[in-house]
């Protein structure tokens, strides 16, 4: 009998928050093509189950586009944004959900 080994090209590693313990799921496939499928269903699974990446809630993450950096979320009389500080100002623009 011929032993065959098996060769993974695609590889993901995905670390996240889940009631409070840290957790990693690892993705293998024969490509990243395969990989990228397996991802978008396991984080909206972890989604729907409240897990968090970095130990954040989803909702509270937000991403700059202009500044390639993470936003705040802020709250005022009601109405909610998200912000981060750039020197002496804040900067709203190119917010997009990560």
């Amino acid at each position: 009998m011929e032993k065959r080994e098996l060769v993974v090209n695609g590889s993901l590693n995905i670390r996240f928050d889940f009631r409070g313990y840290p957790c990693q799921f690892t993705l293998r496939g024969e490509s990243g093509a395969e990989v990228l499928p397996q991802l978008e269903a396991i984080t909206e699974t972890l989604e729907k189950l409240g897990a968090s990446p970095n130990g954040k809630s989803v909702d509270e993450t937000a991403w700059c586009t202009i500044h390639n950096c993470e936003m705040k979320r802020r709250t005022k009389n009601g109405k909610v944004w998200y912000s981060h500080k750039v020197g002496d100002k804040y900067c709203k623009g190119g917010n997009r959900k990560k």
